[in-house]
């Protein structure tokens, strides 16, 4: 499985980079940096299954990271016209994805169940965001998001302003999010912090037990 997965990733780096190399309308690398970025979280994902099978986080890592890998494939393959058109808007649903994997990170569950409303959230506006742009697309297939100044259509600058309302609410999202974190991370530091004097108690208990046996 370790080398099938390893066989992969390798060929879906290949298959970029020839890309790149031979097709004259593929994107330019300058534009699909953080998409690049986001590839990685695909064997971080990978990894996090295989040691706790169906954990979310994992799931979601993954389903991020695989969604960048295709949308790097068909930016490196863009003459062909679906490619292109794809690419076009899939770099976004990655970013939608790692947004909620650090909503659910790191024991897979959410801080409470007030929290659904935040990943329900994240979630539609990730959905309105990819499927607006996938329609606008359609319009301007190669032009839409990876060419900038392009005079849009007025149903594809209509579906672009939703996509942005859309990406904002993901963004007040991520605030959320960050701010879930903080609080998690306070919560468990308060656990170790009052976890210390019971453990100073029974360790020196136990010294002063052990003591008054040599002694006696």
């Amino acid at each position: 499985m370790a080398v099938r997965r390893r066989g992969r990733r390798v060929a879906v780096v290949l298959l970029v980079l020839i890309g790149q190399l031979l097709d004259d309308q593929a994107i330019a690398p300058k534009a699909l940096v953080l998409t690049a970025g986001l590839a990685v979280f695909a064997p971080l994902g990978a990894l996090v299954v295989a040691g706790v099978p169906g954990h979310p986080v994992g799931r979601l890592m993954f389903a991020a990271g695989a969604f960048a890998c295709a949308s790097l494939l068909a930016a490196s393959w863009a003459s062909w016209l679906p490619f292109a058109w794809f690419a076009q808007w899939s770099g976004w649903p990655p970013l939608g994805l790692v947004v909620l994997s650090l909503l659910y990170f790191p024991d897979g569950r959410l801080p409470s169940p007030r929290w659904r409303v935040v990943a329900v959230g994240i979630a539609g506006a990730t959905v309105i965001a990819a499927g607006a742009l996938a329609v606008a697309a359609i319009d301007h297939p190669r032009d839409l998001v990876t060419v900038g100044g392009t005079d849009l259509t007025a149903r594809a600058e209509v579906l672009d302003r939703v996509a942005k309302i859309a990406v904002l609410a993901v963004g007040a999202g991520l605030v959320a999010v960050v701010a879930s974190l903080v609080v998690r991370w306070r919560r468990s530091a308060g656990k170790t912090a009052s976890s210390w004097p019971a453990s100073c108690r029974q360790r020196c208990s136990f010294r002063s037990r052990s003591s008054s046996r040599a002694s006696a």
